[in-house]
């Protein structure tokens, strides 16, 4: 394995009085001392210092944002301003329906989550490549992977912003890589000059945590943390979005690109509490997954669904207190009778809306004799038809806003008129309208695991250089959304296909089902439907076969390659061996002939000059011959001009003659 990617992973401590410490890994390097340590230590917690604070002036409005949104779609979604508006005490109704749209494009995510693995470039790393994806396959199905892509992906929805990133740690003597969430994406300081799908393309990050001022003497030792007080240490105040709580102290993992490594160092009150490199990682290890890009203040910036149907969710909330209002100053049932028909029963009536008795007694005639009419039961009515109304219509407003039902991307509901062209057209529509927040996700994995495998490599030693391999995204829920719309598009099939078609529209249907034993029970359908429904095509086992046998000549067609591939580099060796004495040949060879065009360009050029001072005294000798040539056209020209004007006058003069002799003929 080449030097340059080797992990290095040194764990450094604050020096305790006499002693020295080593920054570098290098043997040969003399220890550094007390002040020389501490200088380093100063000049890195300024640095960050001076990053944080421009990070905070640039992105406050953004983290404000997430914030707010956030608690927003946790509940709390009755201001002061609506309290001051309606008056205190009354009812405030919440209907969360943020969470429900949220989850709707969060749900397929989770149920099939992007997965990715590494191809080979070249077949010689082939052997290395399967054990690469035998330790990241491990990884992503043992190590909560899944999980932490989930919550960032959440949180993008949610806010615009959330972010994972990955690390080595050292348990029971062996390095292994973690990947984990960012619980809370306002802790991560981002650089407002960070470019890129999952803004991988910065120099630095880093990711705050506070914990209580006892722990993190317990977690770094008394020696490192000692401090006169926690509000005196100089991370105590590095931008107004991470305020240091009282009795806290701030822990930030601040990370450096340095040249193609990556450096971090852990801060902690006023000193380097740990710290390491990773080499040859060109990204730094914090991967942001985001939302809607939008523009604030001029300012690119990132927002969620929450901040898109905020309006409506609190007209529902209105719409809804309102209506438990006037449910509860709806009066009470009551009986509408004559004094008459009630006498006697008076008791009787008054607990007859909690009794369970349903035979009421009445007079049929009073004490005169006179006949009653039975008494009649009056239940007032709460009329809700305009709150509901408002609540639809503010629902129909959150679906075109977000872009999808609060069903999901394609759960809809099939009504009897719907073609499958409409749900076609209406399941892509779903899928496109939230497709950024997809396709973001899956960069973001993608970055994600070049930055994970390349750590693998280096804590597990594979032999597997840089460039040799490429890391790609398998389909995830993108194939899940789409098996639930082939399946929406058959159910609507159903509906007008001839009753003799549906069998087969039937058997498609449970083969898009995401259960347990579906390939099998549509394997039996397959083989039991009639011929011609099949259209000569073979059964579902002689399918299968083919399948396994296209497979195999895969496979023989990948192992021909890679014998091509070794006999290529074969030929490549021996064309290099060989290739110094060609080019010395073909040197003498083109000297030879160079000597040679010059001898014969000399003596061309003797015999070029002297054609060319003949063929100049040819052209000379023409050119006068043709001047002369000239010179007697035009002489000949002006001599037949001549003649033809003289004999122009002679008619002229004779027709004046004639017409004088008529003229004195007839006088």
């Amino acid at each position: 394995m080449d030097e340059e990617q080797e992990l290095n992973v040194e764990e450094a401590t604050s020096p305790q009085e006499g002693e020295d410490v080593e920054v570098s890994s290098a043997p040969e390097e003399e220890p550094m001392s007390e002040e020389e340590w501490a200088e380093i230590e100063s000049d890195v917690i300024e640095r960050f210092r001076k990053f944080a604070r421009r990070a905070s002036e640039w992105h406050h409005d953004l983290y404000e944002r997430i914030k707010d949104d956030r608690a927003f779609e946790s509940g709390e979604q009755w201001t002061r301003n609506d309290r001051a508006n309606r008056g205190e005490g009354r009812a405030e109704a919440c209907i969360n329906l943020c969470s429900v749209y949220v989850n709707a494009i969060v749900n397929p995510f989770q149920a099939k989550p992007f997965k990715f693995k590494a191809l080979p470039r070249d077949q010689r790393f082939m052997q290395a490549t399967v054990a690469l994806n035998a330790s990241l396959t491990k990884f992503q199905n043992e190590f909560g992977m899944n999980e932490a892509n989930s919550q960032a992906f959440r949180d993008a929805v949610m806010g615009g912003l959330g972010f994972t990133y990955a690390t080595v740690e050292e348990r029971d003597g062996s390095k292994e890589v973690r990947y984990y969430a960012v619980s809370d994406p306002t802790m991560v300081i981002v650089d407002p000059d960070a470019r890129g799908a999952a803004l991988e393309e910065t120099d630095e990050v880093a990711v705050v945590d506070f914990t209580p001022y006892e722990k993190a003497k317990d977690d770094f030792g008394e020696g490192l943390v000692s401090l006169e007080s926690p509000g005196s240490a100089r991370l105590a105040d590095f931008g107004q979005d991470w305020e240091v709580p009282k009795d806290h102290l701030a822990v930030v993992t601040y990370f450096v690109r340095d040249g193609h490594d990556v450096v971090y160092y852990r801060l902690c009150g006023d000193h380097i509490v740990d710290y390491g490199r990773f080499e040859g990682m060109d990204r730094l290890p914090v991967f942001a997954f985001l939302g809607d890009r939008i523009w604030v203040k001029d300012k690119l910036s990132y927002g969620g669904v929450v901040r898109k149907i905020k309006a409506q969710q609190r007209t529902i909330n209105y719409a809804q207190s309102q209506l438990i209002e006037r449910m509860a100053k709806s009066p009470k049932g009551f009986f509408l009778s004559s004094v008459g028909s009630l006498e006697g029963f008076e008791e009787e009536y008054q607990n007859a809306e909690y009794g369970l008795n349903y035979i009421l007694h009445y007079n049929a005639t009073d004490s005169n004799g006179n006949a009653c009419q039975p008494p009649q039961f009056i239940n007032p009515q709460t009329h809700v038809e305009d709150l509901q109304g408002v609540i639809n219509t503010s629902v129909q407003q959150m679906s075109l806003a977000v872009g999808i039902s609060p069903n999901g991307i394609v759960s809809q509901d099939l009504r009897e008129q719907s073609t499958a062209t409409e749900v076609l057209l209406r399941t892509r529509s779903n899928q496109s309208n939230v497709s950024n927040y997809i396709n973001h996700a899956r960069e973001s994995i993608r970055i994600a695991g070049e930055a994970l495998a390349h750590l693998t490599i280096m804590a597990e030693g594979m032999d597997l250089p840089k460039g040799s391999y490429d890391i790609v995204v398998e389909e995830g829920c993108v194939s899940l959304t789409k098996m639930e719309e082939d399946r929406e598009k058959l159910l609507a099939l159903a509906q007008i296909v001839p009753e003799q078609f549906k069998l087969l529209v039937t058997q498609q249907i449970v083969s898009k089902l995401d259960i347990e034993g579906s390939e099998k029970i549509a394997q039996v359908m397959w083989n039991t439907l009639p011929q011609q429904l099949r259209g000569g095509v073979p059964g579902w086992n002689e399918i299968q076969q083919m399948q396994r046998q296209m497979q195999q000549l895969q496979a023989q067609l990948q192992q021909a390659q890679a014998e091509n591939e070794t006999l290529n580099n074969q030929l490549t060796q021996m064309q290099l061996r060989t290739q110094t004495d060609l080019s010395m040949q073909k040197l003498r060879h083109a000297q030879n002939l160079q000597m040679k065009a010059i001898d014969i360009a000399e003596k061309a050029g003797e015999k070029a000059l002297a054609a060319q001072q003949e063929a100049e005294a040819d052209a000379k000798g023409e050119e006068k011959e043709l001047k002369k040539r000239i010179l007697d056209a035009v002489d000949e020209e002006r001599a037949m001009n001549v003649r033809k004007r003289e004999r122009e006058h002679e008619a002229a003069v004779r027709m004046a003659e004639d017409e004088a002799s008529r003229e004195g003929e007839e006088g």
